[in-house]
Order: structure tokens, then sequence, then C-alpha cells
């Protein structure tokens, strides 16, 4: 099958337009639009909030020459979530605490140093991202622990009031 391409421009209110062009053969033509938006958001920097994330919102115009004339044909608006801001500092510890009160004490430090061992040379949204996803599979294995101890603890009680009631 022949490639065929068309011109496509991508309006951002306030922005240089953004040019690109799309092969209309293929059958990921919705998704190379949508692709080009995100190329337009990234290079003309755009970050969101990381409390409210907005999107960016974007227009698609097909452009053709008819006649000699550039012809701009409105074909859609794409709404594109930017990258989020950079996390603060604050942020990062607020969000690092969320995550360690959801273990025993005796977890938090190893969770807390392990996250910032593998991951604080990419980033604080990097140490986020290690400790939320060592604290999720710890949990399970917790609880089991802890169902484990509160068994072996009833079996001692039981077998230490057996024992003592003998012994009198």
């Amino acid at each position: 099958m022949l490639r065929q391409t068309k011109q496509y421009a991508v309006v951002i209110a306030g922005k240089d337009d953004y040019f690109g062009e799309i092969d209309t053969s293929s059958r990921m033509v919705n998704h190379d639009i949508a692709r080009l938006c995100e190329e337009a958001v990234r290079k003309h920097g755009f970050t969101s909030p990381r409390k409210t994330p907005t999107p960016v919102a974007c227009e698609v115009f097909a452009l053709e020459i008819k006649a000699g004339k550039l012809e701009r044909r409105r074909v859609g608006l794409k709404s594109i979530m930017p990258p989020l801001e950079q996390m603060t500092s604050d942020e990062y510890h607020q969000e690092l605490s969320e995550i360690l009160e959801s273990l025993p004490v005796e977890f938090r430090s190893y969770v807390s140093g392990a996250a910032w061992d593998s991951g604080h040379s990419a980033g604080h949204e990097e140490v986020i991202g290690i400790a939320r996803g060592m604290a999720l599979n710890l949990r399970p294995c917790i609880e089991q622990y802890t169902k484990r101890l509160k068994y072996q603890t009833q079996k001692e009680i039981k077998w230490k009031s057996k024992n003592s009631s003998s012994v009198l």
C-alpha cells in the first residue's frame, strides 16, 4: 500500500502553530494526531500542577493547498495532559509519609531507605513510585505474618493456661 501523508497544524491558544505530517493511509490516524498534539504540548513546555492536573486544549487542522492558497480544515479538538510539574521537597516528604504510615513502624525505615537508594538519581517521583510499589507488595505479606503471630500467641496463651492449671 502506498503511503499517503497529509500535513497538519496543531494550534494551542497563545502559542506558535506546531506542524507535522501524518500517514493517512494508516489505521492509526487518530493515534498519530494525538501524538502530534503531545509533541506540540512538550515543545511549548507545558506542565500541569500536581494537585490539580489540567489538560491543554489542542485544535487540529488538516492543511491543503488549493488553487495556490493554503486551506485549513478543522479536524478536531484534542485534550492533552501535559507532564506534571516537578515534585517539591515538601510534596515528596508528604507523599512519602503517607505511604510509610500505611506500614508498621518496623518496616518504614527499610522501605524509605531502599526506595531512596534505588531511585533518587531519577528524582523524587521515582523514589515515591518505588516506595509505593514496595508498600503494596509488602502489605499482603505483613497481613499474613500478623495473622500467624496472632494464631501463635493464642496457641501459647492456651498452652500456658492449660499447664498453669495443672501445676496448681
